[in-house]
């Protein structure tokens, strides 16, 4: 929605490591678009500043980055167990979809799990599938904190370019929380 309008447009937000905009970026950009979509069809290129960027992955995730975001967008931890209680910072990553209402995240976190436990050896765990554990609840616009998970391990690769997943592809690790903050993680979890 933009500008109280009713009807929803595209549009594709950059982040660049220099200050100025890519006249030549958004051309290319334009003419893949209308080679795919069509003329008739309108996409808005905008490039944001990390202020800006930190704003926009509260309501929505990045569907490709080339490095780590540096701000974590929430913190993991668990009430339950399930090797979970240390605070972990979490990067979002993309959106997938499969047969959960909301879909689930993939998320880069650190530190990683300890792969150990999982039959994995040395290779530890640095990112995780997510997804909300109570009905009507989303994570992709967080509304209220904590917010409760699912969380999961990758048991496959998931490509970049891909936006599905299979049940299959993931393995439970057990029930977390998502916190807004470490401070408020720390608060959450000696409630608890």
């Amino acid at each position: 929605e933009h500008n109280n309008e009713k009807d929803f447009n595209v549009a594709l937000c950059i982040a660049l490591e220099s200050e100025r905009g890519d006249e030549k970026l958004v051309n290319d950009i334009a003419s893949i678009f209308r080679r795919m979509f069509g003329s008739h069809e309108h996409l808005d290129v905008l490039f944001i500043n990390e202020g800006q960027e930190v704003q926009l992955r509260k309501v929505c995730c990045p569907f490709f980055s080339s490095k780590r975001f540096n701000h974590p967008d929430f913190y993991l931890t668990s009430s339950e167990g399930y090797g979970l209680e240390e605070i972990r910072a979490c990067y979002k990553g993309r959106r997938l979809m499969d047969g959960h209402p909301d879909g689930y995240m993939i998320c880069e976190i650190d530190p990683p799990i300890a792969g150990q436990s999982y039959g994995l050896g040395e290779q530890n765990i640095s990112k995780v599938i997510i997804a909300s554990r109570h009905s009507g609840y989303s994570l992709f616009v967080i509304r209220e904190w904590p917010a409760y998970v699912h969380v999961a391990r990758l048991v496959v690769g998931i490509p970049d370019n891909n936006f599905f997943i299979a049940k299959n592809d993931i393995v439970s690790i057990g029930w977390g929380e998502l916190y807004e903050s470490s401070a408020a993680a720390k608060a959450g979890f000696i409630s608890h």
